[in-house]
């Protein structure tokens, strides 16, 4: 059964095996790790070319990206809504600086308006449905200063839909809204926001799923290298964007 409201959400990502597999889950495949990989080089550019003072991570589950963003300025505040969660990130996190780990809701934020220079969530907003992304996008522009930068992803649905029916759609356990360009920038410009820059990664995503299978052969490390270098072959039509907006108003 997929999870859609919101109390369902959060109550998926309080189930124990959830928190303790997230990490491993998201890195440790080769096709997952080359994702992981592209999104921290992402988000590591754009923290280094801001005059960044105060960072917002949304919903940072076990601290998959922020452990490895470590910041030498400024403060980040990192907001997640469950406790196995937060203490998964917490422990993660004992030994890079500049990160404050708070329990919050993404609808409320406890943060005071106009104070994060740089905002970034991933695998977050896309869970809701329309109305409550919306809430969450205003939350969002009310805790940034006026030209200040939110970082999100979202998922190719000309790519991703028939992945996932191929699969079966009832064995994806939480709702996972999907775009195509247009549709994403409409959203975001509805909500205050306007992209400066969207990257595409995963740009095969057929052939890159097939080379994940490698590892079943204990080929893993193969597969890795083919994966990722076919990310450096272009293509316009990539599994994931990573969205860089500026906030407007």
């Amino acid at each position: 059964m997929t999870r859609e409201r919101p109390d369902e959400i959060a109550g998926y990502y309080r189930e124990r095996a959830v928190v303790e597999a997230y990490v491993r889950k998201r890195t440790a495949q080769p096709l997952n790790g080359t994702l992981h990989a592209a999104q921290i080089r992402f988000l590591r550019k754009a923290l280094a070319r801001e005059a960044v003072k105060t960072v917002l991570e949304l919903a940072p589950g076990p601290a998959r990206l922020t452990a490895e963003l470590p910041l030498t300025s400024g403060r980040g505040l990192a907001v997640e809504y469950s406790e196995g969660m937060l203490a998964a990130a917490r422990e993660r996190m004992r030994s890079t600086p500049g990160w404050t780990f708070v329990r919050g809701d993404g609808f409320a934020l406890p943060m005071r308006t106009g104070v994060a220079d740089v905002a970034f969530t991933l695998r977050f907003v896309r869970r809701f449905q329309a109305a409550e992304r919306a809430r969450i996008y205003a939350e969002l522009h009310r805790v940034l200063r006026p030209g200040g930068i939110l970082i999100l992803d979202a998922q190719n649905r000309a790519v991703s839909l028939p992945h996932r029916q191929e699969r079966g759609l009832d064995s994806y356990p939480v709702f996972d809204q999907l775009y195509d360009a247009d549709e994403l920038a409409s959203e975001l410009d509805g909500a205050g926001f306007k992209i400066v820059e969207l990257a595409g990664m995963i740009r095969h995503a057929p052939w890159q799923r097939r080379l994940n299978r490698l590892r079943r052969l204990r080929l893993g490390g193969l597969a890795r290298v083919l994966i990722e270098a076919l990310e450096y072959v272009p293509n316009g039509a990539p599994s994931t964007w990573m969205a860089l907006c500026e906030r407007r108003g």
